[in-house]
């Protein structure tokens, strides 16, 4: 996946393969959690009612919940995986939430992940995530998002019934009444 990445794309960005899995959620639209407030979105979690345990997985078992990934995040990941500890967290129905390169730099090398596998499956999981105070919508990647790319193009739909009609009152009121 990283060769095949890093070779056909000059664009950092890639899109997963459609024979992965992926739900398709745009990274712009994600939940990202900084590493120094996973513990407390984990326990918000567990809060509100969702448990977890922390097992060992096959990569190759997971499956991504964005459309895209950093060719690059994911290269660094697999230069520096062995001096990391961090887990990948990941629903009941086995997607990905958060550490998606990670992932991928653990499955480019056929190896397995550490994760926190919550007792939710992903819908659940994000709607949950996305009420964390501390989450933030992701920066970086080329995939405009769909929400910003539908208000842009339904501000310009308005514009434009809004010189529509101008111009019709304009018409409506050259014409002579009987």
């Amino acid at each position: 996946l990283l060769d095949a990445a890093t070779n056909a794309d000059k664009n950092e960005w890639v899109s997963f393969p459609a024979n992965f899995g992926t739900l398709g959620i745009s990274r712009a639209d994600m939940p990202q959690v900084k590493s120094e407030h996973r513990g407390a979105l984990i326990a918000y979690l567990k809060g509100n009612g969702i448990d977890y345990v922390t097992t060992d997985v096959p990569a190759a078992e997971l499956k991504p919940t964005q459309a895209e990934f950093s060719s690059r995040k994911a290269e660094r990941w697999g230069e520096d995986r062995n001096n990391s500890d961090r887990s990948v967290l990941v629903s009941s129905d086995g997607y990905i939430l958060d550490g998606h390169h990670q992932w991928v730099a653990a499955l480019a090398n056929g190896e397995r992940v550490k994760a926190i596998r919550f007792a939710a499956p992903i819908r659940q999981l994000l709607a949950e995530t996305y009420q964390f105070p501390s989450v933030q919508r992701s920066e970086g990647s080329a995939t405009e998002s769909g929400r910003q790319k539908a208000r842009e193009d339904f501000s310009e739909a308005l514009a434009e019934l809004g010189s529509i009609l101008r111009d019709f009152a304009n018409v409506a009121r050259m014409v002579p009444e009987d």
